[in-house]
C-alpha cells in the first residue's frame, strides 16, 4: 500500500505521480540533522575556553572538599591569566590533573569578581558569592559560585 501525497497528474504509463509519505519523512529527517549539525558548529564560546572553564570548576571544588575534609581554609587565589591553590593564604598541594599548584591558561583572560575564592573551613562555605569570568578575546564564559552553599554549577 503507497500513500501519495502530491496526486494530480499521471505519467505517460498512467501511473499517478507524486511522493510516498516514506520518502516525505526520510528528507525531512535529513534536512533536520542537517540543521542539528549546522546549529551545533554555530556555539557561542570556543571548546579551548569552555574547557578551561570546567577545569577550573573542578579545581574550585577540590579547594572546596578540602575545606570541608581538612577543617582548614583553602582558596583558589587568581593573577593575571592563572590561578593558585593556596591553604590559608599560602600556595600548598597539588591540583588535581596538574604537576603543582598553579595553572596557567595561554590566551585566556581571567577575571574573578572576588580575589581570592576562599572557601572556610566550616562546611566549605565560600566567603560571598563570585563570578568568575573567562574570556578568549571572542567569546566569553563565566562561572558562579553561589553564597552560603557554595554550589558551583
Amino acid at each position: 500500500m503507497e500513500i501519495y501525497l502530491c496526486v494530480n497528474r499521471q505519467s505517460p504509463a498512467g501511473k499517478e505521480q507524486g511522493f510516498t509519505l516514506i520518502e516525505v519523512i526520510t528528507i525531512l529527517t535529513l534536512i533536520s540533522f542537517i540543521a542539528v549539525v549546522i546549529v551545533s558548529r554555530r556555539t557561542g564560546a570556543s571548546t579551548d575556553l569552555i574547557a578551561a572553564a570546567e577545569v577550573l570548576k573542578g579545581h574550585l571544588r577540590y579547594a572546596q572538599s578540602r575545606s570541608m575534609n581538612l577543617d582548614e581554609s583553602w582558596e583558589i587565589n587568581f593573577a593575571g591569566n592563572s590561578y593558585t591553590l593556596q591553604q590559608s593564604g599560602v600556595p600548598s598541594g597539588i591540583l588535581p590533573g596538574e604537576s603543582g599548584n598553579t595553572v596557567t591558561l595561554s590566551g585566556i583572560a581571567i577575571a574573578p569578581t572576588v580575589n581570592p575564592v576562599t572557601f572556610s573551613s566550616n562546611w566549605g562555605i565560600p566567603g560571598a558569592s563570585s563570578a568568575i569570568t573567562l574570556s578568549d578575546g571572542s567569546s566569553v564564559v563565566t562561572i558562579t559560585i553561589t553564597s552560603e552553599t557554595g554550589f558551583i554549577p
